[in-house]
């Protein structure tokens, strides 16, 4: 008799981004790391105000969920920083292993 076996395929928005820390905010040793606080973008008013006109950009002038990754980039006689950020479409809830929710 044979086994099935299921397999749970899930797909989660996120966004990346790298760039160079000029500061050395983020020490070359540190782990990758995730901070699950729910995070609010400082904009500028002028940055909030042109975002929130266009209704698919809108949604990051809310608050967001936690869930921000980070990690130095480039070993360690690097310079740069890795963030990434998971969400989902349709509102500001965190990616969900259980496809039932």
């Amino acid at each position: 008799m044979r086994t099935l076996r299921v397999f749970i395929v899930l797909s989660c928005n996120r966004c990346v981004a790298a760039f160079a820390d000029a500061l050395h905010a983020v020490d070359r040793k540190q782990p990758f790391t995730i901070d699950l606080d729910p995070q609010l973008i400082d904009w500028t008013d002028d940055e909030r105000q042109a975002i929130q006109q266009d209704p698919i950009l809108a949604r990051f002038t809310d608050t967001m969920p936690g869930a921000i990754h980070c990690r130095p980039d480039g070993g360690e006689t690097g310079n740069r920083i890795k963030l990434g950020w998971a969400y989902k479409r349709g509102g500001n809830r965190r990616c969900r292993t259980d496809p039932s929710a």
